[in-house]
C-alpha cells in the first residue's frame, strides 16, 4: 500500500498550520468563541420562540421560560399579576458546550404536549441553526467550500 506525500514550502505549511490553529479555536465550544456563541444565540432563540408560543393565563408559564448557560445559574421572574418566583433548571450543563431551554413550572409538561411550545421552537430553530452552522464552516475553512449539514 502507497502513502501520500505532500510538500509544502515555508510559507504555505505556515499558512496550513495557521488554518488549522482557527479550526481548532473557532470549534471549540466554549464560552467566548465562535461555536460556543452559536450555542448561546440558539438557545435564546429556541426560548424566545418559546415564549412567543406559550400559552397565556397569568403570564407564570411563559415568564418562567429560559436558557441556562452555566451549571449554577438561577432566575428570577415575574408573572401578570405581581408573583415573584426564584429558581433554576436542574438540569446539569457544560458552560459554553451546551446549553438548556426550559421552564420549571410544574403544569408546563401538560402544556407541552397539548401544545408543544417548546418543541415547535426547536423544529422552528432548525433552519437558522443550519444557515449559521454553514456560515461558521465557510469562516473557519477561509472558502465556500460545498458543506450539506443535515
Amino acid at each position: 500500500m502507497s502513502g501520500t506525500n505532500i510538500s509544502l514550502d515555508p510559507k504555505s505549511l505556515q499558512n496550513v498550520i495557521k488554518r488549522l490553529q482557527n479550526i481548532e479555536r473557532d470549534l471549540n465550544p466554549a464560552p467566548r468563541t465562535p461555536m460556543g456563541d452559536l450555542i448561546k444565540i440558539t438557545a435564546l432563540d429556541i426560548s424566545t420562540n418559546a415564549k412567543r408560543r406559550s400559552p397565556v393565563k397569568t403570564g407564570r408559564l411563559r415568564a418562567s421560560i429560559h436558557a441556562k448557560f452555566k451549571p449554577t445559574e438561577t432566575f428570577v421572574y415575574s408573572d401578570n399579576e405581581g408573583q415573584t418566583y426564584t429558581d433554576s433548571l436542574r438540569e446539569p450543563i457544560q458552560e459554553g458546550k451546551e446549553a438548556v431551554v426550559g421552564t420549571n413550572v410544574d403544569y408546563a409538561f401538560r402544556q407541552e404536549n397539548l401544545k408543544g411550545f417548546l418543541q415547535g421552537s426547536v423544529m422552528d430553530s432548525q433552519p437558522t441553526l443550519k444557515r449559521r452552522l454553514k456560515s461558521l464552516a465557510e469562516k473557519v475553512v477561509g472558502s465556500k467550500p460545498n458543506i450539506s449539514i443535515t
